[in-house]
């Protein structure tokens, strides 16, 4: 259905995008080729009712420029790069995307939220010691000045992509010479010895002056701004805590204990054996053994072509109507007639009986009451909302009404979108994740003393939110941070000694010129390890210690060293403050 989709759209703008897509390289997906789009709302183009802005094609064209820059090491000047047409060669690309765009929404192409949030949450660039951290996700999206709206749309037209072009190569057949190509380049082992430098092992000559401090400050003031913070009262309706409210009368205890006693009684059971033989002559023969005192596993011997069989502790149901009726009328230590059940002759014997019982109500009383409160919990949650909601119309106050119905009141103090406090600590720890989602969603979209609405979790939960107060976003004096702008601004000196050194020591492209390096500075050495392309999708590859070593790395580094010729070095950043050659 889908390729008859495809093809049906062949003559027009599709033929020109799948031309494009396979004149295009196919790169490992990593996070900054998202993170990088920018987007404005002056368009110099329109595709269907899809603009491409000045600034998309401005990012775009330096993007290009850099990455053709970067192969002829920086040596070719501008009016070589304007002969190469790169801004109309970008320029088309980009409306190929947004054609592509616009296909997908015709198509009504789809993408799960939770497919979204599965690979935002697999990219490296947004872990924290291999677990996700949406901190980094916000702070990357805050850098680059991308909001999150947009960020998701990226994602999920990059989702949409992979959709078609998957459907379009399934239907062809690449060159075994290209498949011979492609096979190679992922099966190829590399190996790799790497030289860890942190950023706090250099040594820098220059102390901070106030002038360096200042324009530091005014440089990256925007990254220092502190979040918008709500502290909010929260009452969470919530089924388990509500029932106990719930009274019940003796009356309806009993009853129902009358009409559920089938639940709390055990049936007769008993502890069964037998021998079966497969003609009556046999298991007559059987029994005239079994009645001089022969056990039954004896008898089996002496009377061949007998089987004998233990059946445990049996019930009326679990038998057959005629076997039932000789069984259940059988004293304990004694044996039957021998009868016909289906598959031949069985003699049975009973060895214990075990009858009847009925648990009181004293002891199933609990569950019982469990029961019953279950059943009147959905009348009375709509009975208590209604006056919980008439009470907040009328102006009392959600402390105040919560207090009439005997509900909790949850205080959760000033806390950002994602329910952190300013030292990252869970402010909203106390709820559970069905919960704190919604919550922190409402308590954003309240104006300062207001009430949300009664909103409904699940089918046995809801909750109301009061804000209390809200402290806007603000970007702090440079006196109040002073201190932490100063190490900012020191570990940036590092950083860049570090880089200085690492393209040092890279220089003369000697292994053992870095490698004695950082023996004398005792920096860390991570032995010889080896990888492939196609390790990085195999499961067991991740839990061996080539594979937590190169799980540490950026995506950007993984690929850079597959780029990396034998005998030569190259260096990358680390997201903890190291650097790695």
């Amino acid at each position: 259905m889908f390729l008859r989709k495809i093809h049906g759209h062949s003559q027009g703008i599709i033929v020109k995008i799948f031309l494009s897509i396979l004149g295009a390289s196919f790169a490992l997906w990593g996070i900054a080729d998202v993170v990088k789009k920018y987007w404005d709302n002056r368009p110099i183009a329109r595709v269907g009712n899809i603009d491409v802005s000045h600034e998309e094609l401005a990012h775009m064209l330096n993007q290009e420029t850099n990455q053709i820059q970067q192969m002829y090491d920086g040596k070719l000047d501008p009016a070589t790069l304007k002969k190469l047409q790169l801004h109309t060669l970008v320029l088309e690309r980009l409306i190929n995307a947004k054609a592509l765009t616009q296909f997908f929404k015709n198509m009504h192409f789809n993408a799960s939220d939770a497919l979204i949030g599965d690979i935002i949450r697999a990219q490296y660039g947004f872990k924290k010691d291999g677990v996700y951290d949406g901190a980094l996700l916000r702070k990357a999206l805050q850098d680059n000045h991308i909001s999150e709206p947009r960020f998701l749309e990226q994602i999920r037209e990059d989702v949409y992509t992979r959709q078609l072009t998957g459907t379009l190569a399934s239907a062809l057949r690449l060159p075994k010479a290209y498949v011979d190509i492609i096979t190679n380049a992922l099966t190829t082992k590399h190996t790799y010895t790497a030289v860890t430098i942190p950023f706090s092992a250099m040594h820098i000559e220059k102390k901070a002056t106030d002038e360096d401090i200042n324009l530091w400050y005014e440089q990256k003031k925007e990254s220092y701004r502190n979040p918008e913070y709500r502290s909010v009262h929260v009452v969470v309706f919530d089924q388990a805590f509500l029932s106990k409210n719930i009274k019940l009368t003796e009356d309806e205890i009993s009853i129902f204990y009358s009409g559920t006693l089938a639940d709390y009684t055990q049936q007769e059971r008993r502890m069964v054996r037998r021998v079966t033989y497969p003609n009556l002559a046999s298991a007559a023969t059987a029994l005239a053994h079994l009645k001089k005192g022969r056990p039954m596993t004896a008898v089996i011997r002496d009377v061949p072509g007998g089987t004998f069989d233990d059946m445990g502790l049996v019930e009326k149901e679990t038998l057959s109507e005629n076997v039932r009726a000789v069984v259940f009328s059988l004293k304990a230590g004694v044996r039957s007639e021998p009868v016909e059940n289906g598959t031949g002759y069985s003699i049975y014997e009973v060895t214990r009986i075990d009858p009847e019982t009925t648990q009181p109500l004293a002891s199933v009383r609990a569950k019982i009451e469990e029961h019953i409160r279950a059943q009147k919990y959905p009348d009375h949650f709509q009975e208590l909302r209604n006056s919980f909601d008439d009470d907040l119309a009328g102006g009392m106050k959600l402390s105040d009404a919560a207090a009439k119905h005997n509900l909790r009141v949850n205080e959760f103090s000033s806390f950002n979108k994602n329910g952190e406090t300013n030292k990252k600590i869970d402010a909203l720890a106390a709820l559970s994740d069905t919960l704190k989602t919604p919550i922190l969603e409402q308590a954003f979209l309240i104006e300062e003393g207001k009430d949300s609405v009664i909103t409904d979790v699940t089918g046995n939960q809801a909750f109301v939110v009061h804000v209390d107060k809200i402290t806007p976003s603000l970007i702090p004096e440079l006196a109040t941070i002073k201190d932490t702008v100063k190490n900012d601004w020191e570990l940036n000196q590092k950083r860049e000694a570090a880089f200085k050194l690492a393209a040092t020591l890279t220089k003369d492209q000697k292994d053992l010129h870095v490698l004695k390096y950082a023996k004398e500075h005792h920096y860390l050495i991570t032995p010889a390890r080896t990888v492939r392309r196609v390790d990085f999708e195999l499961k067991e590859f991740k839990d061996t210690e080539s594979g937590k070593f190169f799980s540490s790395l950026t995506p950007q580094l993984q690929q850079k060293l597959f780029t990396v010729p034998v005998g030569q070095t190259t260096y990358a950043e680390l997201p903890n403050n190291t650097l790695t050659k």
